[in-house]
Protein backbone atom coordinates (compact mmCIF):
# COMPACT_ATOMS: atom_id res chain seq x y z
CA UNK A 1 0.00 0.00 0.00
CA UNK A 2 1.22 3.51 -0.97
CA UNK A 3 2.36 5.90 1.70
CA UNK A 4 1.31 9.07 1.78
CA UNK A 5 1.78 11.63 -1.20
CA UNK A 6 5.30 13.31 -1.08
CA UNK A 7 4.99 17.38 -1.01
CA UNK A 8 7.19 20.34 -0.81
CA UNK A 9 8.73 21.50 2.36
CA UNK A 10 5.94 24.00 3.44
CA UNK A 11 3.32 22.83 1.53
CA UNK A 12 -0.06 22.18 3.24
CA UNK A 13 -1.23 18.88 2.66
CA UNK A 14 -4.64 18.35 1.17
CA UNK A 15 -6.00 14.64 0.66
CA UNK A 16 -7.78 14.22 -2.35
CA UNK A 17 -10.72 12.99 0.37
CA UNK A 18 -11.34 16.00 1.69
CA UNK A 19 -14.79 17.29 1.48
CA UNK A 20 -12.85 21.37 1.40
CA UNK A 21 -11.80 19.50 -2.10
CA UNK A 22 -14.19 21.46 -4.03
CA UNK A 23 -14.36 24.69 -1.73
CA UNK A 24 -12.97 27.95 -2.82
CA UNK A 25 -9.67 28.83 -1.67
CA UNK A 26 -9.11 30.81 1.71
CA UNK A 27 -7.53 33.58 1.79
CA UNK A 28 -7.02 36.57 4.34
CA UNK A 29 -8.16 40.04 3.35
CA UNK A 30 -6.91 43.19 5.20
CA UNK A 31 -9.93 45.62 5.55
CA UNK A 32 -10.51 49.13 7.11
CA UNK A 33 -13.27 48.64 9.99
CA UNK A 34 -15.46 50.81 7.90
CA UNK A 35 -14.96 48.90 4.76
CA UNK A 36 -15.70 45.91 6.75
CA UNK A 37 -19.07 47.16 8.46
CA UNK A 38 -20.27 47.87 5.02
CA UNK A 39 -19.54 44.54 3.32
CA UNK A 40 -21.04 43.22 6.36
CA UNK A 41 -23.94 45.32 6.09
CA UNK A 42 -24.72 45.25 2.68
CA UNK A 43 -23.91 41.16 2.77
CA UNK A 44 -27.01 40.89 5.49
CA UNK A 45 -29.19 43.06 3.65
CA UNK A 46 -28.83 40.51 0.61
CA UNK A 47 -29.52 37.69 2.74
CA UNK A 48 -25.57 36.49 1.88
CA UNK A 49 -22.75 35.63 3.46
CA UNK A 50 -19.64 37.99 4.08
CA UNK A 51 -17.96 35.30 2.06
CA UNK A 52 -20.53 35.09 -0.57
CA UNK A 53 -20.92 38.66 -1.12
CA UNK A 54 -16.83 39.62 -1.31
CA UNK A 55 -16.78 36.59 -3.57
CA UNK A 56 -19.34 38.46 -6.19
CA UNK A 57 -18.23 41.86 -5.45
CA UNK A 58 -14.27 40.57 -6.74
CA UNK A 59 -16.25 38.88 -9.54
CA UNK A 60 -17.96 42.07 -10.70
CA UNK A 61 -14.75 44.08 -10.35
CA UNK A 62 -12.79 41.57 -12.44
CA UNK A 63 -15.36 41.77 -14.96
CA UNK A 64 -15.50 45.57 -15.38
CA UNK A 65 -11.61 45.99 -15.40
CA UNK A 66 -12.01 43.56 -18.47
CA UNK A 67 -14.85 45.29 -19.87
CA UNK A 68 -12.22 48.51 -19.54
CA UNK A 69 -9.64 46.66 -20.97
CA UNK A 70 -11.51 45.67 -23.98
CA UNK A 71 -12.92 49.12 -24.46
CA UNK A 72 -9.39 50.81 -24.24
CA UNK A 73 -8.56 48.14 -27.22
CA UNK A 74 -11.20 48.80 -29.45
CA UNK A 75 -10.27 52.47 -29.23
CA UNK A 76 -6.42 51.49 -29.81
CA UNK A 77 -7.99 49.64 -33.16
CA UNK A 78 -11.29 51.88 -34.30
CA UNK A 79 -11.54 49.41 -37.51
CA UNK A 80 -12.63 46.78 -35.22
CA UNK A 81 -14.96 49.07 -33.50
CA UNK A 82 -16.18 50.21 -37.52
CA UNK A 83 -16.98 46.35 -37.95
CA UNK A 84 -18.43 45.65 -35.15
CA UNK A 85 -20.75 48.47 -35.07
CA UNK A 86 -21.55 47.56 -38.70
CA UNK A 87 -22.50 44.15 -37.76
CA UNK A 88 -25.10 45.46 -35.26
CA UNK A 89 -26.95 47.62 -37.67
CA UNK A 90 -26.94 44.61 -40.40
CA UNK A 91 -28.61 42.72 -37.24
CA UNK A 92 -30.83 45.41 -36.59
CA UNK A 93 -31.87 45.70 -39.89
CA UNK A 94 -32.51 41.94 -40.69
CA UNK A 95 -34.27 41.73 -37.11
CA UNK A 96 -36.83 44.55 -37.71
CA UNK A 97 -39.01 41.91 -40.13
CA UNK A 98 -39.11 39.49 -37.15
CA UNK A 99 -42.69 39.16 -35.37
CA UNK A 100 -42.82 38.08 -31.66
CA UNK A 101 -44.28 34.70 -32.14
CA UNK A 102 -44.96 34.18 -28.41
CA UNK A 103 -48.21 35.48 -28.96
CA UNK A 104 -49.13 33.17 -31.92
CA UNK A 105 -50.65 29.96 -30.22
Amino acid sequence: MPGPPQRQPGAAYRPGWSYHRDMADMVTLRLSPETLARARAAAEREGMTLSDWMDRAARREARRDSARAHEEWLAANPEVRDELDGFDRLADTLESGWSDLSDAA
